[in-house]
């Protein structure tokens, strides 16, 4: 199916439950719930300008072409 984003998606990963997107020019990542096809939480991060993500149960890590590798905890 076609989730419709507000902005165009540069990189997405899941840990398995949800998907996590990284947007062109976007402060923030998308977790996505594939079960609704709609955005259901929004983490506001730090990076300038991310390239790429990955995710575990424990975390988020954001490959940014500034500031390097940036990882987040989960809770």
């Amino acid at each position: 199916s076609r989730i419709s984003l507000p902005y165009e998606p540069i990189n997405v990963t899941t840990d398995g439950n949800v998907l996590f997107v990284l947007g062109i020019q976007r402060n923030n990542i998308d977790v996505i719930s594939p079960n609704t096809n709609a955005v259901i939480e929004t983490i506001n991060s730090n990076f300038v300008n991310p390239l790429s993500i990955s995710a575990s149960d424990s975390h988020i890590a954001i490959a940014d072409r500034i500031l390097g590798l940036i990882t987040i905890q989960r809770d």
